[in-house]
């Protein structure tokens, strides 16, 4: 595994797609800065603080900023931060 830094997203992971360009790419071509961050609300809306296990609904996502690699069972993997008051606390992902 290798990691990629292109200029456009940071901390892009890497272990089937050879470069950072076709990375970049498919993050483009599937809106995934767009779905991460409609999926991370939609859970904040649809669930309690207390389903969630946290104090407030104050958070929100560095999308970013997004790491890609490729999970144990193979699917595509892409995560990034979950932010309170800009401090990292979590990750949020989608595979």
């Amino acid at each position: 595994m290798f990691v990629a830094r292109p200029q456009k997203y940071k901390n892009v992971m890497c272990n089937i797609m050879s470069t950072p360009q076709q990375i970049n790419s498919f993050i483009e071509k599937y809106d995934i800065e767009n779905e991460l961050k409609k999926c991370f609300f939609y859970l904040l809306s649809v669930n309690s603080c207390e389903d969630l296990g946290i104090h407030d609904k104050n958070l929100q996502i560095d999308e970013s900023n997004i790491e890609y690699k490729k999970s144990l069972y193979g699917f595509h993997l892409f995560k990034s931060p979950i932010l309170k008051e800009n401090i990292e606390i979590g990750y949020y992902a989608l595979q």
